[in-house]
């Protein structure tokens, strides 16, 4: 079957609407960036590691609480870092990162529409434009999470292998994907190229591709020495430094560990419990999406593309079948795939290009839009959050405190992030995060807590904590936290 490439004009042009409206999206958010005060959990794990680079004298490691911490690489949190050495603030360095690699992910986007559907570049603003009207997308790209990294070599590496299985100098670029990934966050492009190359050789009969022509092939050879490298040298560095404790953390708990099935995960997951996940509240758009990644290799008659819908398969069994939790974040990483999806399959369909114009900006504009405000993203921190940033600045003052630094976080709703309180007010000590009151408890009988106290708890709890602590006393209020002073009962 003859298939016809478009003109060079057409798709000129449709490249220069993708372009002109993922520069009008990215700089309509850019202004966004150093709005309000960190607020996500996360956010402030990530603000302890950036910020442990310059204190603790030591860029080859990763440190969290002021211990060092395996469970993520350092590329993401160099890049912050940097920049808080060039004098940027500290909002605007945590988040700039993440609002750069969604700019990428607008261009892998278009990559991954045009690789699926080649002979129509419409696909490619359509998928842009789609990616751009999930608010979960914005939400991500604007706080100083790792997801939106993330995304960006998964769907990088899923345009570049099909790109690569007729023009092999792609491997490289999957090689660099899949690389730069494993030191972004995981090597979740590592595991979902695999899971292509294993599903491609269980297709083969459909399509023709079969391993040995990919064996023989002198780019593809290369380019898999340079993913190996690439994919295990944090890994083969930190265990170089510290042993197995860093393979068994970084690999074993964050990677095998969460996500091996357990006979609870299994008896209490369903199929309407995997797709619920996936679709989550973004319907709009990701139940087109979904339906499109697995008509497409049929709708084209392109068989090759039958390891996507497989994969999105294994990733929904592999996440409601996983033991330890997995958040609903990791949806995010299914985005690129949903809108390029939906862009082929919508401008494949035998319709005027007007009409799928028009198809494309309404599901757009059902979804929300491409721009959102900043109290459509929460960019603002609300009165809880600026309370214990008051509270925890107010407790790093106090330089001269030489005992035990308490920090009472057994009500969850109103618990201070552990990274917030490591990076604000106990930078060069140890602090007890109290969960419970058994931990206090111990903590209490081994000795650990002794001497003199200052941290911050709720009001509240301060007045449990009168039965063990004496001479308590409350130097500054901020909402019902307090910054207090203690010393324990003997």
């Amino acid at each position: 079957m003859h298939i016809r490439l478009p003109g060079q004009t057409d798709r000129s042009f449709a490249i220069l609407i993708a372009v002109l409206l993922g520069l009008w999206v990215m700089y309509f958010h850019a202004s966004m960036i150093p709005l309000g005060e960190i607020s996500h959990y996360d956010e402030y794990l990530a603000l302890d590691r950036i910020t442990a680079f310059e204190r603790q004298g030591d860029w080859w490691n990763v440190y969290s609480s002021q211990q060092v911490n395996f469970n993520k690489p350092p590329l993401q949190y160099w890049m912050s870092a940097l920049l808080l050495e060039a004098g940027v603030d500290m909002t605007t360095a945590l988040r700039a990162p993440t609002w750069l690699f969604a700019g990428l992910c607008l261009i892998t986007t278009g990559m991954l529409a045009a690789a699926i559907l080649p002979t129509t570049p419409w696909a490619i603003p359509a998928a842009v434009l789609l990616i751009t009207s999930s608010e979960r997308f914005w939400k991500s790209a604007m706080t100083a999470l790792l997801d939106t990294g993330s995304l960006l070599f998964v769907t990088l590496a899923m345009a570049a292998v099909i790109f690569a299985l007729k023009q092999p100098r792609w491997w490289y670029v999957v090689a660099l994907a899949v690389g730069l990934g494993a030191w972004q966050k995981a090597p979740i492009a590592l595991a979902l190229v695999v899971l292509f190359f294993v599903f491609l050789g269980l297709t083969a009969r459909w399509h023709g591709y079969r391993f040995r022509q990919f064996f023989t092939n002198r780019h593809f050879l290369i380019s898999l020495c340079i993913t190996i490298l690439l994919s295990s040298g944090w890994h083969l560095w930190q265990f170089s430094q510290h042993g197995m404790i860093a393979l068994s953390t970084g690999i074993g708990d964050q990677m095998v560990g969460r996500f091996t099935p357990s006979a609870e995960s299994i008896s209490a997951s369903s199929v309407g419990d995997m797709i619920g996940h996936v679709i989550g509240s973004e319907g709009v758009l990701r139940w087109p999406g979904f339906i499109a990644v697995f008509a497409l290799p049929f709708l084209l008659k392109r068989y090759e593309l039958l390891p996507l819908p497989l994969i999105l398969l294994t990733y929904m069994a592999g996440v409601e079948f996983a033991g330890g939790f997995v958040s609903h974040r990791y949806t995010l990483l299914l985005t690129g795939l949903f809108a390029a999806s939906l862009a082929a399959a919508l401008f494949a369909l035998d319709y005027s290009v007007k009409a799928k114009a028009i198809a494309v900006v309404v599901l757009s504009l059902l979804s929300g839009g491409p721009v959102n405000s900043p109290s459509q993203l929460r960019l603002y921190a609300n009165e809880k959050d600026l309370a214990y940033h008051k509270l925890l600045i107010a407790v790093s003052e106090n330089e001269s405190h030489e005992g035990a630094y308490v920090y009472c976080n057994w009500n969850r709703s109103w618990r201070i992030p552990p990274g917030g309180i490591s990076a604000f007010s106990s930078i060069e000590h140890p602090f007890f995060d109290l969960r419970s009151h058994e931990e206090l408890t111990e903590a209490l009988a081994s000795g650990a807590i002794s001497g003199p106290i200052i941290g911050i708890c709720t009001q509240e709890q301060l007045q449990e904590l009168s039965t063990v602590f004496a001479d308590i006393e409350i130097k500054q209020t901020a909402q019902i936290y307090a910054y207090y002073s203690a010393r324990v009962m003997p």
